[in-house]
């Protein structure tokens, strides 16, 4: 048995975690690793494939092949760290094979494999003596493809992704729907969890939305959507997992690309960014900065019927809205090889944005008698400034030849958001003469500081009798100091500071983690068990206020299987069952009253549960056809809705549970090409959902609706530098919690060209060309109907030049795969 104490790194991190208070927690996580490091007898053939350098070599081709007749047996990849597996079915004399871009074939010695494992020499492979100075890959990765518990969409490259950011490209996803404050929801149902490089980002829905729309489009490589993750991710999101892996050049020498945009719809808006990639012996390093000056004009109108005991008061109110914000974005980060199993890395990101919200608004009031029409005109003008920096410590080294390895993440992020907001209103009575009833106005200081520290370590053994362990933990806490000052005036020049409407909030949050993996392979089957265990610690104060603390406790288990069966090469059916939580966001547990005009304001719901949810999921796919059944039960849904006070009149947009949500999809996937110039997707879902108000909306009633939503992809190569893609998608009407929406379309085009020896590029693409996308919704509560319509500058052209500098020199593969750099980084 091997003891700790061998590797030094291993015994000085063990050391460093159980000093802590938590040792009951990394009991099973250590004793796991120790027993692991047994290495009992199996049936595999295995090995690694490393550089002249000594360095392991990535996604190259293996072959196992028949000693006796030179008969190909199988077929494997190495991985991030150079390893390769085989699981050979008869006894015999074999010969490995090695292959790789720009580097000469390799082979073994004949060995013998007698049912029981083999460790074959590590084969080192040099450079072709061609050296592949300037190597073109033109074979393009498909849009979408589908991979065992995964949807994979290959973001770089795609014309549309020019001078979009985040959030216009994860609307295109298959499944994803976005809607008009930035809310992602995932084959018609909320609860996403937002990834960015496998990292929690820790932020409420408003927070992600603004980081993801400073996110430039171009810096994406892939959107992998799970909507089963494994028990190796956090539990959170009831509907899973959306991760964005961001580009991340590995390229020997110096290399960069510049981008330059502009786009006009309402207003002409700009954007720019700056990549760079620098790789010398050992050390790897990157930088991007980018600026996204985003100008947009959005229309609002609401008709609200308040009912207090059979008299009805409408009040009806049409708004325009510039939108401007400056969004500034930054990430630089370096990976050093210790050696051949280590690296060590660091990645610090982060953005510093202005933002401002210039709001007109007229709103009709009648009253209940239809005697006094009174006109309310609203004018506000907000400004904020957002700033985040995150810094990322991380280690990953190889415990041995096999796989076995360990890493480790430190993770600091802190945001800083500050607000300053002017609102006037002034009244007018159905003649048009000012009526005597006095000016409004109000200024709101807001200001909000979240500061997360979260910790990680993550283990794998990818043979201990035949069975891969993943186990880990993870400790992260949350601070949140939210603090709105108010200040009121009846002159707009002396404003008093208002006690009642003024306060500050904190929250903390500590969540403890640990979770193992047991994935067994067999032949044409794979199955993996998951378990994963969260205890979390909240409480929430609301200071100045006799309000007491609102403390929670609870500990959860999250269990997870995966079952893969391979009927043949292309046909493959998989079930998955998990279960997940989603807890409340920052934002929507905040109790400040946020005022949006006088008769509407925001307000948070401090005594908000945690919903959780149960998920089967059934998959069938032939070559690149999918299609998936899938049942979830959610109980506390959380919710958006409109809560009215039928006296004041005051409409609060706030957050509720509802008691459960039945949900029912019949999802769909499929990939072709038509030519070697044509190829497309076309996916959709139809689902059924049905949530069971149980009183929360003021009676007791079903709020259910069937579904469905298509969204197709079309690429067309026209000539060697010319390409064009469409994508179109349909929403049919449905219902999300309280709210009925009404169906939306849209339809965007774009083609590039390529020049200068494939260096240069520019894209000319045209977003909702018909102009259709919107927002159309109703909402019934007790005394109140709304009916809302919001129209957003989605009609936009944009034209994206880009240009790529420096080495081109091909030097290993491992670029290859759309996302294999960034999985060795998170240690996939």
């Amino acid at each position: 048995m091997r003891n700790f104490k061998t590797n030094p790194k291993i015994w000085l991190f063990c050391s460093t975690i159980t000093n802590s208070k938590y040792v009951l927690e990394l009991v099973v996580f250590f004793i796991l690793i120790s027993v692991s490091s047994v290495k009992a007898q199996d049936l595999s053939v295995s090995g690694a494939v490393l550089t002249k350098e000594g360095k392991p070599l990535n996604y190259a081709t293996v072959s196992l092949i028949n000693a006796k007749d030179s008969a190909l047996m199988e077929t494997a990849f190495s991985d991030a760290n150079g390893i390769y597996k085989f699981m050979p079915l008869k006894a015999g004399e074999y010969i490995v094979s090695v292959e790789a871009i720009g580097f000469n074939t390799k082979t073994s010695l004949p060995f013998l494999y007698a049912l029981t494992q083999v460790v074959v020499d590590t084969i080192t492979i040099e450079e072709s003596s061609e050296n592949l100075k300037e190597v073109v890959v033109t074979t393009s990765k498909p849009t979408i493809e589908r991979k065992d518990n995964r949807m994979v969409i290959n973001v770089a490259g795609s014309v549309l992704a020019a001078g979009n950011n985040a959030i216009d490209i994860l609307e295109r996803a298959p499944g994803v729907s976005v809607d008009r404050d930035g809310n992602i929801s995932l084959n018609g149902k909320a609860g996403v969890t937002v990834m960015i490089n496998d990292k929690l980002s820790y932020l409420s829905n408003s927070q992600l939305a603004g980081m993801l729309r400073s996110t430039n489009g171009n810096t994406i490589q892939a959107i992998e959507i799970m909507t089963n993750p494994s028990s190796k991710y956090d539990a959170s999101g009831n509907s899973g997992i959306i991760n964005i892996r961001l580009k991340k050049n590995k390229e020997n020498g110096f290399n960069g690309s510049l981008i330059l945009g502009v786009g006009h719809g309402h207003y002409v808006s700009d954007n720019a960014s700056l990549s760079l990639n620098a790789k010398t012996g050992n050390l790897n390093s990157f930088a991007n900065i980018s600026r996204i000056n985003d100008k947009k004009f959005i229309n609002l109108s609401s008709d609200r019927i308040i009912d207090s005991s059979g008299f009805k008061t409408i009040y009806s109110q049409k708004s325009s809205i510039k939108d401007v914000a400056i969004n500034n974005s930054y990430r630089i980060g370096a990976d050093y090889e210790t050696g051949k199993n280590n690296t060590l890395g660091i990645v610090i990101n982060g953005y510093f944005n202005d933002k401002n919200i210039a709001n007109k608004g007229i709103a009709t009031i009648i009253d209940p008698l239809n005697k006094n029409l009174t006109k309310q005109i609203s004018v506000s003008d907000d400004n904020r400034t957002l700033n985040n920096v995150g810094i990322n410590l991380n280690d990953r080294f190889r415990l041995d030849t096999i796989g076995q390895a360990l890493s480790i993440d430190l993770d600091y992020i802190k945001y800083k958001n500050n607000g300053d907001a002017l609102l006037s209103t002034l009244y007018d009575n159905s003649e048009g003469n000012r009526q005597q009833q006095s000016p409004y106005y109000l200024r709101q200081n807001t200001s909000a500081a979240i500061v997360v520290h979260a910790g990680k370590a993550d283990y794998i053994s990818p043979d201990f009798k035949t069975v891969k362990i993943e186990t880990g933990i993870k400790i992260s806490e949350v601070k949140t100091d939210n603090t709105l000052e108010v200040l009121t005036s009846s002159d707009d020049v002396d404003y008093v500071f208002n006690p009642q409407l003024s306060n500050q909030f904190i929250y903390k949050e500590r969540i403890q983690a640990s979770y193992i993996n047991l994935t067994k392979k067999r032949k044409q089957t794979t199955i993996q068990l998951g378990l994963r265990s969260e205890h979390t610690t909240s409480k929430g104060t609301l200071l100045n206020s006799n309000e007491p603390s609102i403390t929670q406790k609870y500990l959860d288990f999250f269990p997870n299987l995966f079952v893969l069966q391979s009927l043949n090469a292309k046909n493959k059916i998989s079930l998955n069952l998990s279960r997940r939580i989603e807890r409340p966001n920052y934002q929507s547990l905040n109790p400040f009253a946020y005022y949006i005009d006088p008769y509407t304001r925001q307000l948070g719901n401090p005594f908000l549960k945690p919903q959780y949810t149960n998920n089967i999921e059934l998959n069938y796919s032939y070559s690149r056809f999918d299609v998936g059944l899938s049942y979830a039960h959610t109980t506390n849904v959380s919710t958006e809705t409109v809560v009215t006070d039928t006296i004041s009149k005051i409409s609060s947009v706030t957050f509720i549970n509802l008691n459960s949500l039945e949900r029912y999809t019949i999802s769909t996937n499929y990939s072709y090409s038509l030519a070697n110039w044509w190829s497309g997707n076309i996916n959709g879902y139809l689902t059924y959902n049905n949530y069971n108000l149980n009183g929360s909306s003021g009676v007791n009633q079903e709020n259910k609706n069937l579904s469905y939503n298509i969204k197709s992809t079309q690429n067309f190569r026209i000539s060697n530098n010319y390409k064009l893609e469409i994508n179109a998608r349909y929403q049919s009407q449905f219902v999300y919690g309280l709210y009925h929406l009404r169906p939306f379309s849209s339809i965007d085009a774009g083609v590039s060209h390529s020049f200068w020896s494939d260096r240069a590029n520019l894209k000319i693409s045209v977003n909702d060309i018909f102009n259709e996308r919107k927002t159309d919704l109703t909402l019934e509560t007790k005394g109140s109907h709304i009916h809302g319509y919001q129209k957003n500058d989605t009609r936009l052209i944009r034209f994206v030049f880009t240009y790529n500098f420096g080495s081109k020199s091909l030097k290993s593969t491992s670029h290859l795969s759309s996302a294999t750099d960034e999985k060795s980084r998170a240690g996939n």
